[in-house]
């Protein structure tokens, strides 16, 4: 199976045989795998956003960012959840906000205590004359 004569390599390059299921399982994987690592960001929408995410002593901070295009009258909702031995916590805010062409823009400044044994997922999306622009998701640690 791994070895293959110098006329059967050259068949499957003339499109002989090439799929054996091995390679076609391969394909699936791989294809599935892209498909999940592009379906946090709308690449094609007009507006881009993110997290930074700051460790600054013993605080978290995250600054949801976003950039657009174009002059654009968006509305935002971002939630960020702390989940940890002492608990479960979270926050949710929104509001709107005129963005400026090709000018990054801090829609909120989050301030967390940091503990090594608490996990953060943050969560943002944009919409804009209710309809859902882009949304973006993370995780700390």
């Amino acid at each position: 199976m791994f070895f293959n004569s110098k006329h059967q390599n050259q068949q499957k390059l003339n499109g002989g045989q090439f799929w054996s299921p091995f390679s076609f399982l391969l394909f699936f994987v791989i294809l599935m795998f892209n498909n999940q690592l592009f379906a946090e960001t709308n690449t094609s929408s007009p507006i881009k956003a993110w997290f930074n995410i700051i460790l600054e002593s013993n605080s978290l901070i995250v600054l949801p960012t976003c950039i657009s295009d174009k002059n654009s009258m968006v509305h935002y909702e971002i939630s960020a959840t702390k989940m940890g031995p002492s608990g479960h916590s979270q926050n949710s805010q929104g509001g709107q906000v005129l963005l400026q062409p090709e000018q990054k823009t801090i829609l909120s400044n989050l301030q967390f205590g940091l503990n090594p044994n608490d996990r953060y997922q943050f969560n943002m999306k944009i919409f804009s004359n209710n309809s859902l622009l882009t949304s973006v998701e993370a995780h700390y640690p």
